[in-house]
């Protein structure tokens, strides 16, 4: 009893003391009248609430202000609102009470007080973000704080803001105490963290309360937010009598249908391997190797693209810090190109003697650069005389382009690199420009030795930008690109025996992270072991991260790497290092591991006199002592997303492109460079697999070749009452295939069949019946990705199978050639407009559903049209409105396989459409990058061309009279 009157008195004590300090003072009213907690703070109590201002000394505009918060009691509930202004899209993913927060936007009460039943004090902090998320700590053993149904909190989002209103149960809480809030703005890329304070940072006001009411507890009234902009269509059974499959299990079997596509394309890949080894044998001096060299890396720089301007670098340190163990870290910000800004920390001896190696390290996708094994590997090479520059790498840590979550390193690529190559540009370019700049940063410093500056590529991602750098910068002293060069983990443990001789090279395999397979590498011959030779005689250490499945001479890359070298005479400027273990394993480490390290520092000794450390030193700092990007920093470079430069590239391309005018046989000749062989296939035959009879008419299966190899399930169905002649017929295509348009298209299937029209069915490459997989998720973008190292696209190679199809249809006896209508559609649900909760695709799903478009077939449906003058019509349904729209925002969701390689170069949707002609069109649902419904305002003013150029042209936001199939009827039922 005595211990506790004892703590009472020491905390009453305080606070009196604090009452006649300098901090602030407060009285909270109590009020009275109506007052809802919905998140909308704006009852008229709150008029009489103590306003308490957010601000922060730190920084000002261009950002945000910092908002206001209000605090008052009404009846036995302290009552607390804050309005915060937010301008970007709020940044949050938790919900629920108690959650473990990520990242995301909060808004804090830090609330100390008596707990007058206890006689202890309590230290409440209550916590909530823009979706109503909360964690209340502090009020352990006080059941009123303890339960859900007691503490009301809500938040709701509106325009240019988010407001959140909470009541908490004053049952035990003492008439006096402390209090402070605080608003925390998670980085964007255009902005670091951002704090407001009240009173201010590191402050707090000391409080009383007035006189308490007696008006019962507030109504609680939480926010319900929508969750989608559409209803899925519920499937029909109309049509349930026609099979889903063409092809029986067994013909599935025999024919090895579920992998059809990739076999073709791993056949193709082998017939490019078996063509680069007698050219490889040829090379049988230094300089019929250097003639090899050229002409491959010719044709990377070709497809790279010319390199910015380089523009200064205005490098600033934000914040140097000396540990007093032997090194110091510089936080450094510069730019790569002008507001596209990166952030790096130097590691740096304390005390440099003369001009000093250095190492400019590649982080992996894994994590960016504050990961413990970065941190180590800077400190102990600083320590013994070697600076280390470790950037954030585009996507990662203060580089974000997307959330400041979880593994964005690595997710955050996927819509960047596929906005990056719609604009004609790569992941992988502007990855090498920012390292190129980086060393430009490491030369223009006095004490940097700049012929001894090394390239260290990290394990998971960070290998291959550095292969490609050191290709083509000769400022890179040496290069160790770890898990390069055909020595992939996943390569040698997981894939099985190796599909080509030991003396063939292996050309890789695609997947969605596009520095990983870069477009035409394969169709140039520019692969992994030859950007990796091409350095030559500069030093390479062939790295793998754990150990050779034998040794290093059973790997065939080595035998060339060994066979290169030795033209130069410069054979011990080629080593190698490896780990141990299988994959997946023990040996497996994030970037690079202290064993590495270990066995690379002699080598680094050896070719560039590089000091070896005597010991490994490991003294992780926390990540904020490694942040660059200060606000002044931001407010001075006003950064922006990446997106934001591509965009503005993108619009200059098809603005030149726009001017040349270009007639349709030109559009034509400038689509057909980018989409690759889209040429219906010559040698074309069509198999009757089955026929069955229904109550809507006939349909027959059939078995229609559309390349070598390629051979896919076509329905065509025909009406009850088919024309005495030929008559007319749709062929209508989709992502999902025959089965979904059966399903969920049955009605203007039916209406169609009735009057008197054939429906072409065909499932394309990679869908239906002949899809790889049920996922639509970047893991499931492999093939579409190989398809781009062979020189072509998924897109492309679909409309080649759309128009043998055509051909095929316009061959038949029953059909006529010049009323075949090409109907487009899509089944995907869309956003909402105000959605504003986006994630990168592989991210942990959040609170609101997210879908991807699926624009595939009115893509595909409009280039037949361009492409083949007999089209009667196009409809389109659910399209992108236009290519550039998914460069408006740095977030996207549609589909890799959907991604043609600068196709803004050439042209844009609304080109094509125009290219037309007077042929009468139909598009209605267009999407844009989003998957947002575009509105009729954009819409007609996106396809003004397309809309004048055809009297019979229809563009609407959504279906409406005449409907679809009435007005393909309608159309291939005209006199031409």
């Amino acid at each position: 009893m005595k211990s506790n009157r004892l703590r009472l008195w020491v905390l009453l004590a305080g606070i009196a003391s604090a009452l006649t300090a300098e901090s602030p003072s407060i009285t909270i009213p109590a009020v009275s009248g109506a007052l809802t907690i919905d998140g909308k703070p704006d009852d008229g109590a709150w008029q009489a609430a103590r306003v308490l201002p957010l601000a922060s000394t730190e920084f000002a505009m261009p950002f945000p202000a910092g908002g206001e918060a209000r605090i008052a009691t009404r009846g036995a509930y302290l009552c607390l609102s804050a309005r915060i202004p937010e301008p970007d899209r709020v940044v949050a993913h938790s919900t629920g009470r108690n959650p473990n927060w990520w990242s995301e936007d909060l808004i804090t009460w830090n609330i100390r007080v008596q707990d007058t039943d206890e006689r202890r004090h309590l230290s409440l902090s209550l916590s909530v973000n823009p979706l109503g998320a909360y964690r209340l700590a502090g009020g352990a053993g006080v059941p009123s704080l303890e339960g859900d149904a007691s503490l009301l909190v809500a938040t709701n989002l509106g325009a240019g803001e988010w407001t959140v209103e909470a009541a908490i149960p004053m049952a035990r809480l003492g008439q006096i105490g402390f209090i402070d809030v605080q608003r925390v703005r998670a980085p964007r890329p255009d902005a670091p963290e951002l704090r407001w304070y009240w009173p201010a940072a590191n402050e707090r006001a000391t409080f009383q309360f007035a006189a308490l009411t007696h008006d019962a507890a507030p109504e609680f009234d939480p926010d319900r937010r929508r969750a989608s902009g559409s209803s899925p269509v519920q499937p029909s059974t109309a049509l349930n009598w026609i099979p889903k499959n063409a092809w029986t299990e067994d013909q599935r079997n025999r024919l090895n249908v579920s992998r059809m596509i990739e076999n073709s394309l791993r056949s193709r890949m082998a017939h490019v391997a078996d063509e680069e080894k007698p050219e490889w044998q040829k090379v049988d001096s230094r300089e019929s190797w250097e003639r090899f060299r050229d002409q491959r890396l010719g044709a990377l720089r070709r497809w790279l693209g010319p390199w910015p301007e380089r523009t200064p670098l205005r490098p600033v340190v934000t914040r140097r810090a000396d540990y007093g163990d032997g090194f110091v870290i510089e936080n450094i910000v510069f730019e790569s190109r002008p507001h596209l800004l990166v952030t790096a920390n130097l590691y740096l001896p304390d005390k440099p003697s003369g001009k000093i190696p250095a190492i400019v390290v590649v982080h992996s996708h894994h994590a960016p650069k504050t990961e413990s094994e970065l941190q180590d590997l800077g400190m102990t090479c600083a320590r013994s005389g070697t600076a280390v520059l470790v950037m954030d790498q585009l996507c990662a840590g203060e580089r974000l382009q997307s959330q400041p979550w979880y593994r964005e390193s690595y997710y955050g690529r996927y819509a960047l690199g596929n906005q990056l190559l719609l604009a004609g540009e790569s992941l992988m370019k502007w990855m090498v420009w920012d390292l190129m700049r980086g060393i430009d940063v490491l030369v223009e410093r006095p004490d940097i030795d700049p012929r001894r500056i090394v390239l260290l590529g990290a394990v998971a991602g960070g290998g291959d930008p550095a292969a490609v750098t050191a290709a083509l910068d000769e400022r890179v002293a040496a290069v160790i690109p770890f898990n390069f060069g055909e020595a992939g983990p996943e390569e040698h443990y997981t894939n099985g025996p190796r599909g080509y001789p030991f003396d063939t090279a292996w050309p890789g395999w695609g997947e969605w992270e596009t520095t990983r397979c870069l477009p035409r590498s394969s169709v140039d011959q520019y692969f992994p072991w030859l950007l990796c030779a091409s350095v030559a005689p500069r030093p390479f250490l062939y790295s793998f991260e754990i150990g050779w499945p034998v040794d290093v001479e059973h790997e065939p890359a080595w035998a060339r790497y060994k066979k290169v070298f030795e033209f130069y005479g410069a054979r011990e400027h080629l080593d190698e290092v490896h780990g141990f273990g299988p994959f997946p394993g023990p040996g497996e480490c994030n970037n690079v591991g202290t064993f590495l390290r270990g066995r690379i520092y002699p080598i680094l000794a050896r070719w560039l006199n590089f000091p070896i450390p005597a010991t490994e030193y490991h003294n992780p700092r926390p990540a904020s002592e490694l942040m660059c990007l200060t606000p002044a920093v931001a407010a001075e470079r006003r950064p922006v997303p990446a997106s934001a430069i591509a965009a503005e590239l993108a619009r200059n391309g098809l603005k030149t492109a726009r001017s040349r005018n270009p007639s349709a046989s030109e559009l034509r000749a400038a689509l057909g460079e980018k989409l690759g062989d889209i040429e219906p296939f010559a040698k074309t035959s069509a198999e009757l697999l089955w026929e069955k009879a229904g109550v809507q008419g006939t349909v027959e299966a059939l078995a229609i070749q559309t390349a070598p190899g390629i051979t896919l399930p076509v329905f065509v169905l025909k009406p009850a009452h088919p024309a005495a002649k030929r008559g007319p017929a749709v062929l209508a295509i989709a992502e999902g295939g025959k089965a979904r348009l059966l399903a969920e298209r049955s009605p203007e299937v039916i209406a169609l069949l009735r009057d008197g029209i054939e429906v072409c069915l065909p499932d394309l490459r990679g869908t239906g019946e002949v899809a790889t997989t049920s996922s639509r998720g970047p893991g499931a973008m492999d093939l579409p990705e190989t398809e781009l190292m062979l020189g072509e696209t998924m897109l492309g190679a679909r409309l080649k199978d759309v128009r043998t199809v055509f051909h095929y249809l316009a061959s038949r006896p029953d059909i006529d050639p010049t009323r075949i209508a090409i109907w487009g559609d899509s089944f995907a649900e869309t956003n909402p407009d105000d959605f504003t909760f986006d994630q990168s695709e592989m991210q942990e799903a959040g609170p609101f559903a997210q879908h991807q478009a699926e624009p595939m077939g009115a893509l595909v449906a409009l280039l037949t049209g361009l492409y083949e003058d007999r089209v009667a019509a196009v409809a389109a349904r659910g399209g992108l409105v236009s290519f550039l729209s998914v460069l408006e925002d740095r977030f996207c969701h549609l589909p890799q396989d959907v991604i043609v390689p600068g196709i803004l170069e050439a042209a844009d949707i609304a080109d094509i459409a125009g290219a037309q002609g007077s042929r009468p069109i139909l598009l209605e649902g267009f999407v844009d990058g989003r998957n947002k419904i575009a509105r009729e305002v954009r819409l007609q003013s996106e396809f003004a061309t397309a809309l004048k150029a055809s009297p019979h042209a229809i563009i609407r936001e959504s279906s409406a009279d005449p409907g679809l199939a009435t007005w393909l009827a309608s159309q291939t039922m005209r006199k031409k």
